[in-house]
């Protein structure tokens, strides 16, 4: 008799049949199967780690109310509103303050919104205008 199965060593053994029924309990030992090499390929999207767009996706099923709120969907972006409305948020992006977007390019479908010139500083960019429900992916 010759007992085999994948992974297992291969063991013979001789039978002497001296009755109807028959029963043996076989112990297989492990083996390794070298299957060879496995490749798996994939091509990577490289872009700056300073950029980062928000997909369609996250657009449609996370609720916004306001532009911050999709802003804040960028990992390592937190805004926080301080000292009441009437201006744009301030921004911290991974650790550091960029004041109210002076630090930060922002841009809507390729117009930059930070202002040339304001009082808060050189670059400030206030995205109230942008209506959440109107945003397209």
């Amino acid at each position: 008799m010759v007992a085999s199965l994948l992974g297992y060593e291969k063991i013979s053994r001789a039978l002497t049949v001296q009755s109807a029924i028959l029963t043996v309990d076989l112990n297989l030992a492990p083996k390794p199967v070298d299957i060879g090499e496995i490749l798996v390929e994939d091509e990577r999207v490289y872009s700056a780690a300073s950029s980062r767009s928000v997909r369609k996706f996250d657009l449609q099923t996370r609720p916004n109310r306001s532009a911050q709120d999709m802003l804040q969907m960028a990992p390592g972006l937190i805004i926080a509103q301080h000292a009441g409305g009437g201006k744009a948020e301030q921004i911290f992006l991974r650790n550091f303050d960029a004041d109210h977007g002076t630090d930060v390019a922002l841009s809507v479908d390729g117009i930059p919104v930070n202002m040339v010139s304001h009082g808060h500083g050189q670059g400030y960019a206030d995205m109230h205008f942008l209506i959440p429900d109107v945003v397209d992916g």
